[in-house]
């Protein structure tokens, strides 16, 4: 029967969209699945507290400082193994840290339950630091030995000398997962497992390390082990967070015998806690005292795809009528839909994003123009051109047709008639149109090389990728692809990925929604989701991406903006996507969300794919343990980026975002920069 019913609804979605040309053929809609969280483990203790506090006092009597010293601006990641699933905050440390385009090295030091590696090199030939700190993905280091018991991977000698480097170059230390003990000034007091959901508190201590942190933010937490912390000596151990309705802390700041400074997450943590990735700011505006290279941007680019189309829509009913299936069924946007976006976007979007010039992006296809009258008739048109900036723009090629299949004449005309229409509508002053940028429809075309050469061959450098297909996502989420030969059939041209959501591209209403939701999806959940469950998903899904600082844009279409009455105001799909998303991270965070138009978006990923390839190293140089100058160097060309610095560089541009100040520079190649700080 759901198969009768399943090929029912396929036909008489195909009927209403065969019925016109400027209709969007898609085929099926993107999903995206149901995210499996991780398991996460307890954490054993296997130290005896007396003999390592013990052996850092025999630290504070053999080391001296002299105030003088230099470290490079790059993190040390120990982790005990190399394996993600022993240890996942292995996988959050290299997240957060690419998040921000912080340099790091990984080490571990066991393979198969034995140790295999020691520590690694911490100071180079001319006694500087390699490191200015170190992230511990567990306090201990703890790992399972071939015979099943734990054990730490460094001995207390090791542990000993470790300790020694911290002081000598007054480094800072975080351990992502650590077990309460007395050498942290704390008693274990509490286990609680990954079934029980707890609110976490911050202290004034944690919330001022971070500005963009809501005074009255709370971190949730569920799915992790968490263990209680009992202060034992307030004075050197300060709780950041604790668990909320108790005195027991799940973080500190601890500090050593020896005066070095440490903080500590008493939970299991993961790349998929909202709350680690939130809290990720914190530890690493601490770890590095607030100076770092790179910077963090919170982007949400919305892309509207086969705008000035229509679309033919999924049926919202158990029983499918028999007549004006067209009519019914087949949605194209109107003057109306474009103006109460408009509204909503200067009155709601731009204050809840913090952002006046926040806009969302539309990719445009011209035959759906010609094909509801052409100008002086098609009213959608007028309404564009009257508020084409209050958008920004880019092409969908003309017709919407399959590059997959186009051969190289086929595939020019489809982008140079597109182009041609353009220039009859875009205004000659605006900013807010992407010439260079295209949205391929279904996203096809990308390994075809006549299509890719046609496009760079009419002054198109940049497509838009699709992160639901493997083939097309860089390694690195910060970064774009460039097509190969090898792989595409041509080299050079440079893919964007870009993100789906679950709001589908055959749905404008709420009923329409939520019955193509839960016909993918009420089996697994076991009964059928309304639009504020659908809508609370995808923002915490989507809210985990914007705290990851990930510029990559979202995928909709022109029919989800058409608007509707929805609880006493006019909304569509997108504005209230939107507006959940943005509410889930105003939860987090007050940093403002940024919008770009493609054009100005792809420069983000090639900057950044640059800066990684170009052997950047940032030195930091104390006198009497005050930092007195910096020296940066480079192998090639590409944009350097330093956050926290109060003095500015010559010849650097200064950008406020929020309240982080960033400086970057463009190098001209191998080049060495030496500049005296105040």
């Amino acid at each position: 029967m759901v198969l009768i019913k399943s090929l029912l609804i396929f036909l008489f979605s195909m009927q209403a969209v065969l019925a016109s040309n400027a209709i969007c053929k898609h085929g099926q809609p993107q999903t995206l699945g149901i995210e499996i969280q991780p398991k996460m483990k307890p954490l054993p203790f296997i130290f005896e507290p007396s003999s390592l506090n013990s052996s850092m006092k025999l630290i504070q009597s053999n080391i001296k400082l002299n105030g003088q010293y230099s470290k490079r601006m790059r993190l040390l990641l120990l982790s005990a193994t190399n394996d993600e699933n022993f240890e996942p905050t292995i996988t959050l440390a290299k997240k957060v840290l690419n998040n921000y385009g912080i340099p790091f090295d990984h080490h571990f030091m066991v393979k198969d339950g034995e140790v295999t590696n020691q520590l690694p090199q911490l100071i180079d030939v001319f006694g500087r630091s390699l490191y200015y700190g170190v992230v511990l993905t567990t306090n201990q280091l703890a790992f399972e030995t071939v015979d099943k018991n734990f054990r730490s991977a460094l001995s207390m000698e090791q542990w000993l000398s470790f300790r020694q480097y911290l002081l000598q170059f007054d480094l800072r230390l975080v351990s992502l997962y650590s077990f309460p003990n007395p050498n942290l000034g704390v008693e274990y007091t509490q286990l609680s497992d990954p079934g029980q959901e707890f609110v976490l508190y911050p202290s004034r201590n944690l919330v001022d390390l971070d500005s963009a942190y809501p005074k009255d933010i709370k971190f949730p937490l569920k799915g992790s082990w968490a263990y209680g912390a009992k202060i034992l000596d307030p004075q050197n151990s300060i709780p950041i967070i604790s668990y909320a309705g108790t005195d027991l802390a799940s973080a500190i700041i601890h500090t050593t015998i020896n005066k070095t400074q440490e903080m500590h997450f008493f939970f299991a943590q993961s790349q998929f806690f909202t709350s680690s990735l939130t809290l990720s700011s914190a530890w690493i505006h601490w770890l590095s005292k607030g100076v770092y290279q790179g910077k963090r941007r919170i982007m949400l680019n919305v892309h509207i795809d086969d705008v000035f189309l229509g679309t033919g829509l999924f049926p919202a009913f158990d029983i499918l009528p028999d007549s004006n299936i067209t009519d019914r069924y087949v949605y194209r946007l109107n003057s109306d839909d474009m103006l109460h976006y408009v509204n909503q976007q200067k009155d709601e979007l731009a204050v809840l994003s913090h952002n006046p010039d926040f806009k969302i992006e539309l990719a445009f296809n011209g035959n759906g123009i010609w094909e509801n009258g052409g100008y002086g008739r098609d009213t959608l048109l007028d309404t564009s051109i009257e508020y084409f900036d209050h958008f920004f723009w880019l092409t969908h090629t003309y017709s919407h047709g399959d590059l997959n299949w186009f051969n190289y004449p086929m595939s020019r005309k489809e982008f140079e008639t597109n182009i041609l229409i353009a220039q009859d509508f875009v205004p000659n002053t605006s900013k807010n149109y992407s010439a260079r940028s295209i949205v391929t429809p279904r996203i096809s075309g990308l390994f075809n090389p006549r299509a890719l050469q046609a496009m760079l061959d009419v002054g198109l450098k940049y497509a838009t990728g699709d992160n639901t297909r493997p083939e097309i996502v860089p390694k690195n989420i910060h970064h774009g692809l460039y097509t190969t030969s090898d792989f595409n059939g041509y080299d050079g041209f440079f893919i964007v990925p870009r993100y789906a959501t679950e709001i589908y591209y055959n749905v404008s209403l709420p009923v329409e929604q939520e019955a193509e939701y839960n016909f993918i999806y009420s089996s697994h959940f076991g009964y059928k989701s309304n639009l504020d469950q659908i809508l609370d998903r995808e923002a915490r899904r989507v809210a985990r991406q914007l705290l990851s600082y990930e510029y990559a844009p979202y995928m909709f279409h022109q029919a989800n903006l058409r608007s509707f009455e929805w609880r006493g105001q006019r909304e569509s799909l997108i504005t209230l996507w939107v507006k959940s998303v943005i509410g889930e991270l105003r939860k987090f965070s007050n940093l403002p969300v940024l919008a770009h138009k493609m054009d100005d978006l792809a420069l983000y990923f090639l900057d950044r794919m640059q800066s990684d390839a170009c052997g950047i190293e940032i030195w930091q140089n104390y006198k009497e343990n005050l930092m007195h100058s910096i020296e940066v160097s480079t192998q090639q060309k590409c944009l350097v980026s330093i956050t926290g610095l109060k003095q500015q560089l010559p010849n650097w541009q200064l950008e406020k975002y929020g309240m982080d100040l960033s400086q970057e520079i463009r190098t001209s190649g191998r080049q060495s920069m030496f500049y005296p700080l105040q």
